[in-house]
């Protein structure tokens, strides 16, 4: 069964999780609850507009002629276009079958090595239909489960860098060919393999070699002129959050509505005004906050 998250939310679960995480190495409180704070570090922080630009990044290696999968767009029968086999070449962007009146096309140029799913057959949105071989040089690494759907969610584009390699820049993400299944030994859990496996293919590679490392960044999602607050000042669920903020000297805790994130700041799609004053630290990490 596939799970589809929105980016937003999932966006919101990763920046929670992360703000969490540098909360808690912070200043810890005195024995009457207190929190005690570095004078120089500033405890208040106002809501501001800016730009949020979210990515996900993840270790690569260059693969060549890797392969990718043809997603079916919607739920449906499977009809391929007439001379579509194995061995046949495609061109980026070419229709190779129908589902109904949406039409199938390649995200890239290659040649066909496989149909998981046969001619005739009704598949639901999102299943591989074709296998192709990419006549290049792609990247390919896993990313882990708190960032898999928001990659999962139609990235918008990529970039990829090789410390000790030729300076490739951007490339083309593509939905990537599900490995086989492993058996899992007595000391592995799901959790440990609970990633997702990204393809991502390079249009220009000269001097790659087939296995060098590398990283990867795929751009999830862009908000401009949005509201924003340090992920710092927030704690909560996925999608929803709370932050301290500041009615005249008294910190009350204040129900929000979390976006993207780019690991320092995060959206705020609404509980919050530009100007707002709110506590650096979550509601959750300072003591006696008023609750609203």
């Amino acid at each position: 069964m596939m799970v589809h998250l929105s980016v937003r939310t999932l966006g919101a679960a990763l920046a929670l999780f992360v703000g969490l995480t540098v909360s808690s190495c912070g200043p810890t409180g005195t024995a009457e609850g207190a929190v005690t704070r570095p004078s120089s570090v500033p405890v208040v922080s106002y809501v501001a507009r800016g730009d949020i630009t979210s990515v996900v990044t993840a270790p690569v290696q260059a693969i060549a002629q890797v392969e990718f999968t043809v997603l079916t767009p919607v739920e449906g029968k499977v009809r391929y276009a007439s001379g579509i086999k194995e061995g046949t070449v495609v061109e980026k962007n070419q229709v190779i079958g129908w589902q109904g009146s949406h039409e199938i096309r390649t995200p890239a140029a290659g040649v066909i090595t496989d149909f998981p799913v046969a001619d005739l057959t009704p598949v639901q949105q999102g299943i591989p239909a074709v296998t192709i071989k990419y006549q290049g040089f792609g990247v390919r690494g896993e990313v882990p489960l708190e960032s898999a759907f928001m990659v999962n969610d139609s990235p918008q584009s990529a970039r990829v860098q090789f410390p000790h390699g030729p300076d490739v820049d951007t490339c083309t993400p593509v939905p990537s060919v599900r490995p086989e299944a492993t058996e899992l030994d007595s000391s592995t859990t799901e959790l440990d393999v609970a990633t997702l496996t990204v393809t991502c293919l390079i249009k220009k590679s000269a001097g790659l070699t087939d296995g060098l490392p590398g990283r990867l960044g795929i751009t999830i999602a862009r908000e401009k002129d949005t509201l924003t607050v340090p992920i710092t000042a927030v704690s909560g669920v996925v999608g929803r959050g709370k932050v301290a903020l500041l009615q005249g000297e008294t910190p009350v805790t204040t129900d929000v509505e979390l976006g993207i994130t780019d690991g320092i700041n995060i959206e705020v799609i609404s509980g919050l005004s530009e100007g707002d004053a709110v506590l650096l630290y979550g509601p959750t990490l300072t003591p006696e906050i008023t609750n609203q």
